[in-house]
């Protein structure tokens, strides 16, 4: 026989529900007294194979080519555990399903053991070709290709909805032109490039805005970004004892695409 009133809605049910099983836990297996608040365990274990191999081909006594490629793989395993208190799960106000009454969370825990395994691999080149203009002189051109791996970040963090829990790989593409050069019977050496670099899915460091707690911080992908420039560095030898050094670099960094940051909150830190 059912008993006649409002029912509770289903998010706030469950919030509610998270509480009581967690006061149970509390009255079965109580906190263990210790003078620490928060704990946190972070373990990360990275697994690289790889095949790779360059080779160089003279075309003339002074003109010579290289190409060069490098397979590999990675296998990434994170385990992060967060207790607040010592031995508890973290307990997240602004976290969990909404209540329809007041569109507030009911909160949620985000802590506890976190585990999370993934593997990335692919395939990245070199190309290069270099002339000698003489004994002491050279130019190049160059193209090169990096690769970063992807990752989590902390889950209590993207709880909220400003960081992702995932991040992607990243790649860059490298080109570069250049002069190396010594002069004055090796008493100077002058080395100057041009470079132009494309990254993909751009991995940035970056916090919540400024109202968020300083735990709301993690890497996510900014979409495509290009830096170009110029490098110069040279090397005086005044004496045998006496060695100037110096290095200018020239560079403007900027995104390509529309940056897309985290997720709007679901409400606002107070």
């Amino acid at each position: 026989m059912s008993t006649p009133g409002r029912s509770l809605p289903g998010p706030l049910w469950i919030g509610r529900a998270l509480v009581a099983v967690a006061a149970v836990l509390l009255l079965v297996f109580p906190v263990v007294s210790d003078d620490i608040y928060y704990q946190n365990i972070f373990d990360k274990s990275v697994k690289q194979k790889a095949i790779f191999g360059e080779l160089t081909y003279e075309l003339t006594e002074k003109w010579s080519v290289t190409g060069g490629a490098r397979w590999f793989e990675y296998d990434r395993h994170e385990v992060d555990i967060s207790y607040v208190p010592a031995g508890m799960p973290v307990w997240d106000p602004d976290a969990g399903p909404i209540d329809p009454d007041d569109g507030e969370p009911t909160g949620q825990f985000v802590g506890g053991r976190i585990e999370s395994s993934g593997t990335d691999s692919d395939t990245v080149f070199k190309f290069a070709t270099q002339y000698k203009i003489d004994d002491d002189r050279m130019v190049y051109l160059l193209y090169s290709e990096g690769f970063r791996l992807g990752g989590n970040n902390a889950a209590r963090a993207a709880a909220t909805g400003l960081v992702p829990l995932e991040f992607k790989p990243d790649k860059l593409a490298n080109y570069e032109a250049g002069l190396k050069s010594t002069w004055f019977e090796d008493q100077v050496q002058l080395n100057v490039s041009a470079f132009y670099m494309k990254w993909t899915d751009f991995q940035i460091n970056s916090d919540g805005p400024g109202e968020a707690p300083f735990w709301v911080r993690g890497i996510f992908n900014g979409n495509d970004a290009e830096q170009k420039g110029v490098e110069i560095n040279g090397v005086w030898n005044v004496t045998p004892n006496f060695v100037l050094e110096g290095s200018v670099t020239l560079a403007d960094p900027e995104f390509t695409e529309a940056l897309m940051r985290f997720m709007l909150p679901r409400r606002l830190f107070v």
